[in-house]
């Protein structure tokens, strides 16, 4: 019970970081997550040929977005290629400051400036400072 306390406590935590972000700057975004969240979505904006358009991602936003990152939702489990792909994204963000746009054969770099905040039960799984 212990556990579960500390947990929830957590998750509040993010929730009224987040809330509380949201009142001091122009624009901020939560991502809790998880293993399915890592799997199923597109983080970075991708190419889609067939219909001649950028798709765009999760991490796409507008310069100056604050982004709180929660990990205390992460179980255990195996990324597939798609959840690799979308920690390296965040991960590239936290240490160069840049996204990449993906277009297939190719990357292109965008510089961004997006302050990030981990919450995280222990040592964070993203490489940061």
């Amino acid at each position: 019970q212990l556990i579960q306390r500390k947990e929830q406590n957590l998750k509040d935590f993010a929730n009224i970081l987040f809330e509380t972000l949201e009142t001091l700057v122009a624009t901020c975004i939560k991502i809790d997550l998880s293993i399915d969240k890592l799997q199923k979505e597109q983080f970075i904006p991708t190419k889609n040929y067939e219909e001649n358009r950028l798709v765009s991602g999760l991490l796409q936003l507008a310069n100056h977005t604050h982004i709180i990152i929660n990990e205390t939702s992460l179980g255990i489990g195996n990324l597939n290629h798609q959840g690799v792909k979308n920690l390296k994204a965040i991960s590239y963000i936290i240490q160069w400051q840049k996204i990449e746009y993906d277009f297939k054969w190719h990357t292109i770099d965008f510089l961004v400036d997006y302050p990030v905040i981990i919450i995280s039960e222990s040592k964070s799984i993203l490489q940061c400072d």
